[in-house]
Parts: C-alpha cells; structure tokens; sequence
C-alpha cells in the first residue's frame, strides 16, 4: 500500500521538478513514458510466463515505475542542483 502512494508522489514529484528546471509542464511525456513502459513490460511478461494474470502485472508495473521514476528523480535533483551552481557562476 505505502508503496502504491509513493509512486504516485514520485511521478508528481519528477513532474514538479521538470517544472521548475524547465519552466515548461511535460506531464503528457510522463503518461506517455508510463504508457510504453506498461505495453513493453506486459509483452515481455507474456512471453515469458505465456498467460497473464492481471493483478501480478499491474503489481509488478506498478513497482518497475516505482523503480524508474526514483531513478529519474535522482537524476532530475543533482541535474537541477548543477544547473543552479552554473547558472550561478
């Protein structure tokens, strides 16, 4: 449960951060990058296990996109904080 509530803060909190380096919403980029990860991911799920059992996917997708968008908001926080130090110079 507590892990379904933080992926949903993780994509908020990579889309705010986006926002303030850009200046610029890509919100639709992000479902969109959610949206291939599923497709791609549910492919490879039916092949390798040839059925596919609803709740375990989305389980599963679920937590890849946990994964992903903590990377990406990693990623994004240092990203932003270089960009600010050399702005600032």
């Amino acid at each position: 449960m507590t892990i379904d509530v933080m992926t949903i803060m993780i994509i908020l909190s990579v889309h705010f951060i986006i926002l303030s380096i850009w200046k610029e919403s890509y919100l639709s980029y992000i479902f969109l990058c959610i949206f291939v990860v599923g497709f791609i991911f549910v492919i490879f799920y039916y092949r390798k296990k040839q059925e596919l059992v609803i709740r375990k996917v989305l389980r599963s997708f679920w937590r890849i996109n946990f994964f992903l968008f903590s990377l990406a908001y990693i990623f994004l926080i240092f990203f932003g904080i270089g960009k600010k130090i050399v702005e600032a110079i």
